[in-house]
């Protein structure tokens, strides 16, 4: 019984520095700067999606869906330099955000001749939010420094958004 005890009690204490506290708001052009990495943010853009929706997920678990984070509605991304990792982190980084019904998340729906205009969002309050709408995202932010495959080196940087609010 006092094992148990001792396990709970320690358990409790690994438990509580890892939920998500008040988030720190950010600038956008600093939200992937290495010294975040690991931090909880709130970070104001444009949630946008490049080519196909390709959500995935684990067996009987939750969906999610990797779009890019825009600073401004009008950046237009370059697939190209997605894909050799050329983005400005500055200007677009990444987030994963949940595929479903309910608040925070992608609106779940037939997405047959896929258009991104058709993407719409369940806000924090559950509104419906669009593409073309100004976000206010929080979560949990994963920022690497590496090299392409020429050798020259970028900022990688994703947030894993749990917190959708239209501004």
């Amino acid at each position: 019984m006092k094992n148990l005890l001792f396990v709970i009690i320690i358990g409790v204490i690994i438990l509580i520095p890892g939920c998500n506290s008040t988030p720190v708001p950010v600038e956008f052009s600093k939200a992937c700067e290495l010294q975040n990495d690991g931090k909880y943010l709130e970070v104001t853009g444009y949630l946008d999606n490049i080519g196909d929706l390709y959500c995935s997920g684990k067996q009987g678990g939750n969906m999610t869906c990797p779009l890019s984070f825009k600073k401004d509605l009008n950046i237009e991304i370059d697939i190209n330099k997605s894909i050799t990792n050329e983005l400005n982190p500055a200007e677009i980084f990444s987030t994963n955000v949940l595929l479903g019904d309910s608040a925070n998340s992608l609106k779940k729906k037939e997405y047959k001749n896929f258009k991104k205009e058709d993407m719409e969002f369940i806000g924090n309050d559950n509104s419906i939010i669009s593409i073309k709408d100004k976000v206010k995202i929080t979560g949990k932010v994963r920022v690497m420094s590496d090299t392409n495959i020429d050798k020259k080196p970028y900022i990688s940087c994703i947030v894993y958004v749990d917190k959708i609010e239209k501004q």
